[in-house]
């Protein structure tokens, strides 16, 4: 686990003055390399090989290799070519820039593991930019010129590039509460796709997949299923626990996370788990369960736990901190825990956590989209004709409303002649309706995004109507969004995520079984029985709690500061007509917003963007530790 930052093109040297702007993706050693026509600035996390001679590049026959992430399956391709290449390290890396001269780019397709990877063949005079099958690990570019330059954060870029905000992307980051790949909310900045590999050729930049699965979904028996899940996740979680650091884990109430640390805890004893306790969580959870499970899970295990307390003052006071390390803007609050339990596992010396991502998306789907699970895959193309232009039209004329009823009726045709934009806006509190100014403008650059994920994900089932392609396409979604928050949040202490569920192997078995019987008594039916013989029963009855912040509960105590925040969001409304819309900015002023929002999340979002505008692009807040108060009193 690393961070990255380098140019295609030339030879630039300010690239290792400025590779300090993500020293904490990498804290434990630095080093700048340079060819004919190339500069990397490697900083190195150490996890596997803590010697200095398993730093970065790895060269073999004029093929230097840099990676940021882990190579889990590493032991088994030493075993295999042990005779064919003399090992010096330890490292999961040192082999390969032998595959890659063995078998060419296909190699990729060996490797079980998390990485953005660059590839420089100076022989063959080829460059490469590369990101594991789900985007696990971040990997950002942007091209000056006749130099690509590339990194693993946005904010190594800042003397390179003039920031400049994108508008519509950042409207569709507010649209479709999520930021789908590859776009960023910085103009001319984007991110490499996940299983994609860019070659940089002649000046120019190749995009070209690596990653080609074809599933086909299978009527298994019950019992195969639990024989074949037991051995894939057993499997993935021993892979993942290859570390010479510790280890810790991010436990909640919910199935993924006490998944993992039930089988992580038999080959590992010495696991450390990592729970936030939040205050009147209840309130919008309607339970506890992610204090009161996870700590009677630990005692049953005889697992040391380490608990911390994410209240209002806890976000008063690191709120502006948080706004710094994220290039992106939070499109959760969850987000915002994860940040804190990184800083609670920093402070116990905790290198690698293992979290429960990607349960949602391979075992059934969210309740929130269940809406589309059953629509036909042919409905989500865009409809490119005359007629359907006319009537989209007239249907918005009428029923595109800030009214509570034409929204319901809007979203059941968006449902279905625009399914498209229901998937991608299904997490969107109905925003879009109180920024209608900017929507229209965007709304085409959306269906065209979804339009690139459909042609990716019909080329991976062989049956046309596979009812898990639309989760499929999460992964450029939902999975992309909660993959680079786990990243920002874990490695601006500098700390390694881990997702077991997120294996490969995992995905593709779990993909060639239909939702069908995933879900036939319910969403995730199946995986609960599935989990019978690895958790108890009072796990997997609990009722889901999601990892949110109760932001209205805190501010009906405290009066005062959420005055504060509504008055400071007025007196700054020229930033959301100047970043997202003039529409969005008139709903504020005349409180309109509140009718969609009983839990202040869309006001807070509003609030917290403000402030990141005023980090990342105006730099009127320049120092990380003000407290929020004080920025309210300006």
């Amino acid at each position: 686990m690393c961070g990255i930052l380098g140019c295609f093109g030339k030879i630039d040297k300010n690239i290792n003055t400025l590779g300090a702007s993500i020293i904490h993706r990498g804290p434990d050693e630095q080093k700048y390399t340079e060819g004919k026509d190339w500069s990397v600035k490697f900083n190195r996390l150490s996890i596997i090989d803590l010697s200095k001679e398993a730093m970065q590049p790895f060269s073999y026959k004029g093929v230097d290799v840099f990676v940021n992430g882990e190579i889990y399956n590493y032991v088994e391709l030493r075993e295999k070519y042990k005779k064919e290449f003399d090992f010096k390290t330890t490292s999961d890396v040192e082999i390969l820039p032998f595959l890659y001269k063995k078998i060419g780019i296909k190699f990729l397709n060996y490797l079980n593991g998390m990485f953005s990877m660059v590839i420089i063949d100076n022989h063959e005079n080829k460059k490469y930019l590369i990101r594991d099958r789900y985007g696990k690990k971040p990997l950002y570019y942007f091209q000056k010129e006749e130099t690509l330059y590339f990194s693993s954060e946005i904010k190594a870029f800042e003397n390179l590039i003039n920031f400049e905000l994108d508008k519509e992307n950042f409207a569709i980051n507010f649209i479709a509460n999520i930021n789908p790949e590859p776009l960023t909310p910085y103009k001319n900045i984007f991110s490499v796709l996940p299983g994609h590999c860019y070659e940089f050729k002649e000046k120019t930049l190749l995009k070209n997949r690596w990653y080609f699965p074809k599933i086909i979904e299978k009527d298994s028996a019950v019992s195969e299923i639990q024989n074949n899940f037991e051995r894939l996740i057993a499997s993935s979680v021993d892979l993942r626990l290859r570390s010479d650091v510790p280890v810790g884990i991010f436990l909640s109430g919910g199935l993924d996370s006490n998944l993992i640390l039930n089988l992580a805890i038999k080959k590992n004893k010495n696991i450390e788990a990592y729970i936030c306790n939040i205050p009147n969580k209840e309130e919008i959870s309607e339970s506890s369960t992610d204090v009161t499970v996870p700590k009677k899970i630990c005692q049953e295990y005889s697992c040391k736990y380490n608990e911390i307390i994410f209240d209002l003052n806890y976000l008063k006071k690191n709120l502006i901190n948080i706004l710094f390390d994220y290039d992106l803007l939070f499109t959760g609050t969850g987000h915002l825990i994860f940040h804190a339990l990184s800083k609670e596992a920093k402070k116990k010396n905790t290198k690698v956590i293992l979290t429960g991502s990607g349960g949602d998306e391979i075992m059934g789907g969210y309740f929130w989209q269940s809406k589309a699970h059953n629509i036909p895959n042919s409905f989500f193309f865009s409809k490119k004709n005359i007629f359907s232009a006319y009537f989209d039209k007239l249907i918005k004329y009428f029923f595109f409303k800030k009214n509570k009823y034409l929204i319901k009726f809007y979203k059941l045709y968006q449902l279905f002649f625009k399914s498209s934009l229901f998937h991608m806006e299904s997490h969107n509190l109905n925003l879009s309706f109180f920024m209608k100014d900017t929507y229209f403008k965007v709304e085409k650059k959306m269906e065209d995004l979804y339009d690139n994920y459909l042609n990716i994900s019909k080329s991976i089932f062989l049956e046309k109507d596979s009812s898990n392609n639309f989760e499929y396409r999460n992964i450029f979604m939902t999975i992309a969004n909660q993959n680079h928050f786990f990243d920002i949040s874990t490695m601006s202490s500098s700390i390694e995520n881990r997702a077991p569920l997120l294996d490969f192997r995992i995905v593709e078995y779990m993909f060639s079984i239909s939702k069908k019987k995933k879900n036939k008594e319910g969403i995730k039916s199946l995986y609960k029985k599935l989990l019978e013989s690895f958790l108890p029963r009072f796990i997997i009855s609990s009722k889901k709690s999601g990892p949110n912040l109760p932001i209205a509960s805190w501010l009906r105590q405290d009066q005062n500061f959420k005055q504060k925040i509504l008055l400071y969001v007025k007196r700054n409304i020229t930033y959301v007509e100047k970043c997202l819309s003039k529409e969005l900015s008139k709903s504020l002023i005349n409180n309109e917003i509140e009718s969609i929002d009983k839990n202040f999340l869309i006001r807070f979002r509003i609030f917290c963007m403000i402030l990141w505008y005023k980090i990342k692009f105006e730099k009127s807040i320049s120092n990380p530790n003000t407290p929020i108060e004080t920025i309210l009193e300006n």
